[in-house]
């Protein structure tokens, strides 16, 4: 049987990497506008661990109790706020390399945990593949509307 620490792994896992790949709408989008980061970050990251909290507590899913609540909830808070917290002391190129930075430290955190049950190689692949596509298509979406730089 799965221990308590393992089963909440999964959940905070999942809201680290919800908050992660949600963010970098907000980055790659409000770039030219580094003033609105912090703050629509923080917005984000109240409503998504919310949200992602009550949608774990609302399932009918046996196994998410209060605790994978909580767990996926603040998993997913921070996942939105670590990679902009750069923007709090930096500015400019410094800031953009080490939120990027960050991103890949949380997904380097995922993976390490991924690849207890798969390769190292698979879980890094899946991990980056994941944010990659996110990235590639978010810069799509604001080029597209015209709301890079």
């Amino acid at each position: 049987p799965m221990t308590r620490k393992a089963a909440l792994l999964a959940p905070a896992i999942f809201g680290a990497f919800d908050g992660s790949t949600s963010v970098v709408g907000v980055l790659l989008t409000l770039t030219g506008h580094p003033g609105q980061i912090i703050p629509t970050a923080l917005g984000l990251a109240v409503a998504g661990g919310v949200g992602m909290a009550a949608g774990a507590w609302l399932s009918d899913d046996d196994d998410s109790g209060p605790a994978e609540a909580a767990v996926i909830g603040v998993a997913t808070a921070l996942g939105t706020v670590l990679p902009v917290l750069p923007y709090a002391l930096l500015a400019g190129a410094a800031a953009i390399t080490c939120s990027a930075l960050t991103l890949l430290l949380v997904g380097a955190a995922i993976t390490a945990v991924r690849a207890r049950d798969r390769s190292l190689r698979r879980a890094a692949a899946e991990t980056y593949g994941v944010l990659a596509a996110v990235c590639v298509a978010v810069s799509l979406c604001s080029l597209l509307t015209g709301a890079a730089g």
